[in-house]
């Protein structure tokens, strides 16, 4: 991939944040190792973000975080991760002279929901597992890892939200983060316990230092054998491997890596270059009154764990809840968005929207957004996110007239003190959009 540079511009309108935008970091990604031959274009671009710890900020083009993309994709990506972990974890690999059209299903969204059908017809690991999802940008990868490890696989996540409810079992930091405390929240305290391997999902490695603390906290309180780590990319250099390497052979265990693309980065990922003063968040008066709906679910997320159980009742519960939307929707093109941590159920509810239908969702990553060709994040609105008065929480790319409606799912952790506190603000934020906008309401089953 090429260097990114990118010319100074402002944002212009009133849906892009008017602001100057230096360049991206000078940093060129050379891929040394693409098992599935995937063209790197079409996974990830580089943008700046406001974080003089890390400024390089590599954005998915597959997550569907900074980036709508087509719900298959989104899936594609997981699923196939998680059938490579069940490889390394002695699956048996697809028979030789298998098809695989995974590149070509990443630039076709008919081919990537193919691609996505077979591969869940072909999930399972071969023995117990355990699968955590790190907050926020993993949670669904995380999930759709869980998904292709199967009915065996048990699914546990990391938030940033607290909850009095449900007191941590574990939490540690992460070091390069804008927003560093990790917590894993469940609710089986002993579901640590097992002693079954643990699969680490992050959506790519730079250092890998917050999977080393993570596998370092959790084996001092539940110690097991065998841990994988799994993301998108993995840009560790010489220094990380070793590190890797030497922490196995400290606490006497195994450490595989898995990901779709593996190689290192040239240039500097931190830039001390100045950057403009963050923008204030936008109203949080609503400019239009929202099309609201009520959903119940046994459960919207893995953040308190999900067994196959939850599975079962999801994929039962999902045929009604996308007709439900698509019946108040008033055109094809719809953005289901998600709120932060809450990503795998936009995914599935935007799989069964159309193919109009695209996914994506809100972040905490405070990046810089650049009208300028080629910048991977061109446009951004600002908002204090729900449920947490005076935080900014931030949307990207999605453009003016792009949607006939916006179908934002609010993450049930998510709490404020009046009937609509909670989403009063995205809401505003979303107005310049043009687009009917809806409000999913999300209630778990107690």
């Amino acid at each position: 991939m090429p260097d990114v540079r990118v010319a100074p511009a402002v944002v212009p309108g009133p849906w892009g944040v008017a602001e100057p935008a230096p360049p991206a970091p000078a940093v060129r990604a050379v891929v040394t190792a693409n098992p599935h031959d995937l063209p790197p274009d079409l996974l990830f671009a580089v943008a700046r973000r406001r974080n003089p710890k890390r400024s390089a900020l590599f954005v998915s083009k597959v997550l569907a975080k900074h980036v709508p993309v087509h719900p298959s994709t989104a899936a594609l990506a997981g699923l196939l991760l998680g059938r490579d972990v069940a490889t390394v974890l002695g699956a048996t690999p697809p028979p030789p002279g298998h098809p695989d059209d995974t590149a070509a299903a990443f630039a076709d969204p008919a081919a990537a929901r193919r691609a996505v059908a077979g591969l869940r017809a072909t999930a399972g690991a071969p023995s117990e597992v355990l699968v955590l999802g790190f907050a926020e940008t993993a949670t669904s990868l995380g999930h759709l890892v869980r998904d292709a490890l199967g009915p065996r696989a048990r699914g546990l996540l990391t938030t940033r939200l607290h909850e009095a409810a449900y007191p941590p079992l574990a939490r540690f930091e992460e070091e390069h983060s804008h927003a560093t405390a990790h917590r894993i929240v469940h609710d089986d305290p002993r579901v640590l316990d097992s002693g079954a391997p643990l699969v680490l999902v992050d959506d790519e490695l730079t250092t890998g230092r917050t999977v080393l603390n993570t596998i370092v906290a959790l084996h001092e309180r539940a110690p097991r054998q065998r841990y994988v780590v799994a993301g998108l990319l993995d840009w560790r250099g010489e220094e990380a491997e070793e590190a890797f390497a030497a922490t196995a052979e400290r606490l006497g265990v195994q450490i595989d890596v898995v990901a779709l693309v593996r190689g290192h980065v040239e240039g500097d990922i931190v830039d001390d270059r100045a950057v403009p003063p963050e923008p204030a968040a936008g109203s949080t008066t609503p400019a239009v009154d929202p099309i609201r709906h009520t959903v119940t679910l046994a459960r919207a997320g893995a953040r308190h764990g999900w067994d196959a159980p939850h599975q079962d009742a999801l994929e039962a519960a999902l045929p009604d809840v996308a007709s439900r939307i698509a019946a108040a929707c008033g055109g094809e093109r719809i953005l289901c968005l998600g709120t932060e941590e809450l990503m795998y159920l936009p995914i599935r509810v935007a799989e069964l929207l159309g193919e109009g239908a695209r996914v994506q969702t809100t972040t905490r990553s405070p990046a810089i957004a650049a009208d300028v060709e080629g910048y991977p994040l061109r446009h951004r609105r600002a908002f204090e996110h729900p449920g947490d008065p005076g935080r900014p929480s931030y949307v990207y790319n999605v453009l003016p007239g792009a949607y006939d409606d916006v179908v934002v799912l609010v993450d049930p952790g998510a709490s404020g003190s009046g009937p609509h506190a909670a989403d009063d603000a995205l809401v505003a934020g979303l107005a310049g959009s043009g687009a009917r906008l809806h409000v999913v309401r999300l209630v778990e089953e107690d």
